[in-house]
């Protein structure tokens, strides 16, 4: 996202006792499908109080604005957690 901060649609509950709460996905734009079939609704700090007032957020067009590339397989193990990870290969 351009090396700035963004938001992510998300729902937040909880059920006898248990909280839990969950990214919303939606089908990937063009662009990412070759990476996944999905990806995360991603809303920018404009629509965020229309999304937690129950508004609809499948539309957002930040998710256009997402940049990506190709990482070191480093990034699969959750004891890595140095800048490796992100720096393009």
């Amino acid at each position: 996202m351009n090396n700035s901060l963004f938001n992510f649609a998300g729902i937040y509950t909880e059920y006898n006792g248990e909280k839990g709460c969950a990214i919303i996905t939606k089908k990937a734009i063009q662009s990412l499908s070759t990476v996944h079939h999905r990806m995360p609704i991603i809303i920018a700090d404009d629509e965020a109080d229309s999304w937690l007032s129950g508004e609809d957020a499948f539309d957002s067009k930040s998710s256009e604005d997402i940049e990506f590339y190709p990482v070191s397989t480093k990034v699969n193990s959750p004891r890595n957690d140095d800048i490796g990870c992100v720096e393009p290969i």
